[in-house]
């Protein structure tokens, strides 16, 4: 009797074990097309804006976009094997079918800038749709809904989650349009009423996302500031921002000819996108832990 009983909880642990570590290995590569889909999203939104300069007329950007130009391309390639053979997570990326086409079409670009700039913004949307995807998959959701009524701790989860994957991206991505239209216009040494349109919308949205980031900020920085410390970063670099946005006011929005420093504009901007990425890392640092203690405490547990 005792060696059925003992054959049985055998039995038992092992399929417990199966099931236990394939979601923990199910989780671990959602999370590592996540970590790899961001620094693709800002290559391509970096070479959004390189390509407008550079094909505008302004040479000096043409070096740094070949650059980008192949760290996507690898990035991507990277992303395909990361996704080969697992059907789920390659249905989610759609590489073959949307994405690698469509940077192709980009890449052999020679029509109207402007329609190029907004097929990298259709692309770019694109992935952040499959970063929620796979967001999702790993059981987080971006809704605030009811947060008054959650635990303490699912609120401190809930509200990272949301910086991370919804705040950051949007905040990103506005910055990111921001440097490139703002770049764009320094290069014509003119600001046309569709540019000054497009930027003061622009210009709105960074001023609402931020207000959303610094209080989903602050309010992790209290719980997580050894864990994720580019928070406090950011904060500081906030500064930074504020002066960009005062001298694309003063010095791109203007109706005169347009004699701003575009390199200064691009590199003030990327370097707060870089400081968000970090966030992110940091964040990412952090899930992967707790899914890792998950996973050992199991290890733990009594039968």
């Amino acid at each position: 009797m005792k060696k059925a009983t003992s054959d049985q909880e055998e039995t038992f642990i092992q399929l417990q074990a199966k099931s236990v570590t394939k979601r923990y290995l199910g989780k671990i590569q959602k999370l590592l097309l996540i970590r790899q889909l961001f620094p693709l999203i800002t290559g391509l939104q970096k070479h959004r804006g390189l390509s407008l300069a550079s094909k505008e007329g302004d040479l000096s950007f043409a070096k740094e976009k070949a650059q980008v130009n192949l760290e996507v391309s690898k990035r991507l390639h990277s992303l395909h094997i990361l996704t080969d053979g697992d059907e789920e997570d390659g249905n989610v990326l759609s590489l073959n079918e949307e994405i690698i086409p469509l940077w192709h079409e980009i890449s052999d670009w020679k029509g109207n800038l402007m329609d190029e700039f907004n097929l990298h913004s259709h692309l770019v949307s694109i992935l952040m749709r499959h970063l929620t995807a796979l967001v999702e998959q790993l059981g987080f959701y971006l809704s605030l809904n009811s947060l008054e009524n959650r635990a303490d701790k699912e609120v401190d989860s809930f509200v990272l989650v949301h910086l991370l994957f919804g705040d950051i991206p949007e905040l990103m991505e506005k910055l990111a349009q921001l440097r490139g239209l703002a770049t764009h216009i320094t290069v014509l040494k003119r600001c046309d009423t569709q540019h000054k349109l497009r930027i003061e919308v622009l210009l709105k949205d960074i001023s609402i996302l931020k207000e959303k980031f610094r209080e989903h900020s602050n309010f992790i920085h209290k719980h997580l500031a050894r864990d994720i410390p580019s928070l406090m970063t950011f904060q500081v670099q906030e500064t930074q921002m504020i002066k960009l946005i005062h001298y694309i006011k003063e010095c791109v929005l203007i109706d005169t000819l347009v004699d701003a420093d575009g390199h200064y504009i691009f590199t003030v901007a990327s370097k707060l996108i870089d400081t968000q990425v970090q966030i992110v890392n940091e964040g990412l640092d952090y899930i992967n832990h707790s899914i890792y203690e998950g996973f050992q405490h199991w290890h733990e547990e009594p039968i």
